[in-house]
């Protein structure tokens, strides 16, 4: 079902452009964006259009061989009917495929087995140009032997709204916001541009669950330059990467095969090593009913294929520094007052169960990393990384915190010398104590003491 609305076309494509733009970079492809005027308005559904327009530039991309050429033009004919021209110089389509390559599935005898055919999207793409009563046309020329090939497809749309349904229209709440990528993050220039990081200093890791392997390529490729990537090519090799090498965020598609991507995040979501890492939930699926589905899993953000990059990019981001927040305000609740955190989620009440082990054994100066991997359940690397994504604390540093919020409140009793305190807390030594609690709190025990009494 369409909803339309009123667009500037050229700022439209753009913002697909400049989603593609990695892409072409890494793969050292010529692409251009050109159009005739800044503006050209024009009546259509912005979700359902991306979804043409990123089709022929995905198989664009994937016909091209690197160093090639591919082009978007934007134009308006008889200051009337607004054109899309994407061109590429890859194989070129025999004019005896040409009539048949929007049908369903059909896969040309020319193309090699990695690029495989062109699926359902040249399809999906003539049905929803046609739900706007616009076209789709396609011109080739084959390459000849070691000469480029030719490829336009041309989408044609009418102007005004006259040709719409009143249901097809969307209401003026609708047509206030443009879509995401419509914002292009300083003038265009994609993410990838502007935070490439050396190896040494790429602070996340994410793991990509995807069975395609063109958009799981797609997708590293693109968010490479900023973190460290793990992949996996079903939901079960994926639960098994995300339980060993706990990482920061994980992105996974929703349709695979054995255990999808509800089961996966439902799985992660539920078991206490992984519950607190962000999801992003990536599927084809648009309908609310299967984004609630997703959500209910537990998912953080659920996004439709296909996407633009630089939103995917954003989403990451965000759902980092969020977590980033998160890890400064468990980390001060454990310096500040380990029994009084108000328990609202799995992963505070992981961070209580740890405090209440620690100061269960506070008298026990042997008390450390292995007795507490021993208690709690886990292999030491998985709670190594578990508590260092909670509170960015080692697990030697989260037990000494632990121990020195104690030592302060005992100290604030009066009822015990320095001395005492520190063997109540597990310190053998009155230096080290000391040394240590100056490191969290600023001030040695005794100044500590009068401190808080002034």
């Amino acid at each position: 079902k369409l909803q339309v609305a009123e667009w500037n076309l050229v700022s439209f494509c753009e913002g697909i452009y400049t989603s593609f733009l990695s892409l072409a970079i890494s793969r050292n492809i010529k692409f251009d964006f050109e159009y005739t005027q800044e503006e050209i308005s024009v009546y259509f559904d912005q979700i359902q259009m991306e979804k043409v327009i990123f089709n022929i530039l995905s198989n664009a991309f994937k016909f091209s061989a690197d160093r090639g050429t591919i082009g978007i033009m934007v134009r308006l004919i008889d200051d009337c009917i607004a054109e899309i021209l994407i061109t590429d110089n890859g194989p070129g389509i025999p004019p005896e495929k040409l009539d048949k390559i929007f049908s369903d599935f059909y896969t040309s005898g020319i193309l090699n087995s990695r690029a495989g055919g062109w699926g359902i999207g040249l399809a999906l793409a003539k049905t929803i140009t046609d739900l706007h009563k616009g076209s789709i046309r396609v011109e080739s020329r084959p390459a000849p032997d070691s000469i480029s090939g030719y490829t336009r497809f041309t989408v044609s749309l009418l102007p005004g709204k006259a040709h719409f349904k009143e249901e097809e229209l969307a209401d003026e709440f609708s047509n206030a916001a443009p879509y995401p990528y419509m914002y292009p993050v300083e003038q265009g220039v994609p993410l990838s541009e502007q935070t490439i990081l050396p190896e040494g200093h790429k602070k996340y890791t994410l793991l990509v669950v995807e069975d395609n392997e063109e958009v799981r390529d797609f997708i590293k490729e693109s968010l490479n330059h900023s973190y460290h990537i793990f992949e996996a090519i079903n939901g079960l090799q994926g639960w098994h990467t995300a339980g060993t090498e706990i990482p920061d965020l994980i992105i996974c598609d929703v349709a695979m095969p054995g255990m999808d991507g509800l089961e996966l995040c439902r799985k992660l979501k539920s078991d206490e090593r992984t519950c607190h890492i962000p999801v992003i939930m990536l599927t084809a699926r648009a309908a609310h009913t299967q984004q609630i589905d997703g959500l209910e899993t537990g998912a953080d953000v659920y996004i439709t294929k296909p996407f633009s990059i630089q939103m995917l990019e954003l989403t990451v981001r965000n759902l980092l520094l969020s977590r980033e927040a998160m890890r400064q305000k468990f980390s001060q609740q454990v310096m500040l007052q380990p029994r009084n955190i108000v328990l609202e989620s799995a992963d505070e009440k992981f961070l209580a169960r740890l405090m209440k082990i620690i100061e269960d054994n506070m008298e026990d100066p042997e008390f450390g990393v292995t007795a507490l991997v021993g208690e709690i359940g886990m292999s030491q690397t998985v709670l190594y990384r578990k508590i260092k994504a909670l509170t960015d604390l080692t697990i030697t540093d989260f037990i000494k915190s632990v121990r020195l919020k104690q030592a302060a409140q005992l100290l604030l009793q009066n009822q015990l010398g320095i001395a005492e305190v520190a063997y109540a807390v597990g310190f053998n030594d009155r230096k080290y104590f000391s040394k240590e609690f100056r490191k969290q709190y600023g001030k040695a025990p005794s100044e500590y003491i009068q401190c808080q009494q002034d």
